[in-house]
């Protein structure tokens, strides 16, 4: 079964501490809040996730999971049905060093650190509000964990490449070879950090209007899928948030336009299929169906006009 059906990623919290440049979250299009899914709902998600996947579940999408004061809990709840962890974390919060400790020696599982920059000059360009000191020695303290007790975890470095800051690859990666336990990895970095946070239209209906909103996720995205010839897999993730609820995918936000139904609800199959015939599914060049699809961010009208008439169908559920 784990062959057939995707893996799923969690918001356990709804909040992320920095303004990451090239994230929804970071935006603010998703506003922060203290709201948490309960350990019961997760509970009841990852029995059900279980018996379609035997490997493992990510405890991240648009979220930091450090801001989860008991993440070890629910690491301890993935263990218990045999899925291993993955955590995504900016690592740039101080006084988490016990709560580190503690997921470190719950279960299996693979942590990476996401950066930007070895310097805080380039780091801070997309992690925004990040101390790129306090990461390091946050990892200096997992190495230091790993050298008293190996634990069960992978760790790793993640950094994202945007061109600007390639030259800081190498002394990152130079850097983390002096920490045990440490591995490091490179991944091009999708989006433009250099380019100004745009306005917060968080209250803006027009902003969210289907056509609109689906128009603007694709110019911001499509350059990013062209230059790395990426495909999306339909079939790869589904992104849940802290209530449980389905979303489109791990480009966009967890917003009422890209829902897709109850994770617990509807059945694996009713929300691929949704996800599938969605409006912007049709048209994004991940799934190469739209020929001759721009190399910027400029939507040209005939694909916004064909995106509005694809929107008002399915919001009158005619395509569902």
């Amino acid at each position: 079964m784990s062959e057939c059906y995707p893996l799923i990623n969690i918001d356990i919290v709804n909040t992320c501490n920095l303004h990451c440049v090239t994230c929804p979250r970071g935006r603010r299009e998703e506003i922060n809040t203290v709201d948490k899914m309960s350990l019961d709902l997760f509970g009841m998600i990852i029995k059900k996730a279980s018996t379609y996947n035997d490997r493992s579940v990510n405890l991240y999408n648009w979220s930091e999971p450090f801001l989860c004061d008991d993440l070890h809990a629910y690491i301890d709840i993935a263990d218990k049905y045999g899925l291993e962890a993955y955590v995504s974390t900016n690592l740039s919060l101080r006084g988490i060093k016990e709560k580190l400790k503690k997921v470190l020696y719950t279960g299996k599982g693979y942590m990476v650190a996401s950066v930007s920059g070895f310097t805080q000059k380039v780091h801070q360009i997309n992690h925004r509000g990040g101390d790129i000191s306090i990461v390091k020695d946050n990892l200096r303290f997992i190495s230091d964990c790993y050298r008293r007790k190996a634990f069960e975890w992978g760790v790793a470095v993640k950094f994202l490449d945007f061109g600007y800051n390639s030259h800081e690859i190498a002394p990152f990666k130079t850097w983390s070879e002096t920490l045990p336990g440490i591995g490091f990895s490179m991944i091009p970095g999708e989006g433009e950090p250099l380019k100004a946070i745009p306005e917060n239209h968080q209250d803006d209906a027009a902003f969210h209007s289907g056509a609109a909103a689906a128009a603007r996720y694709l110019g911001d995205f499509s350059g990013s899928f062209l230059r790395l010839n990426k495909i999306c897999d339909l079939f790869f993730d589904m992104n849940i948030d802290y209530k449980g609820d389905v979303f489109l995918c791990c480009i966009v936000p967890n917003s009422t336009l890209f829902k897709l139904g109850s994770f617990l609800d509807d059945s694996i199959d009713k929300i691929l299929i949704r996800r599938f015939l969605h409006p912007f599914c049709q048209v994004c060049p991940g799934q190469n169906v739209f020929k001759g699809f721009p190399k910027n961010r400029d939507i040209p009208v005939s694909l916004r006009q064909k995106l509005a008439l694809m929107f008002s169908d399915y919001e009158e559920g005619l395509i569902l």
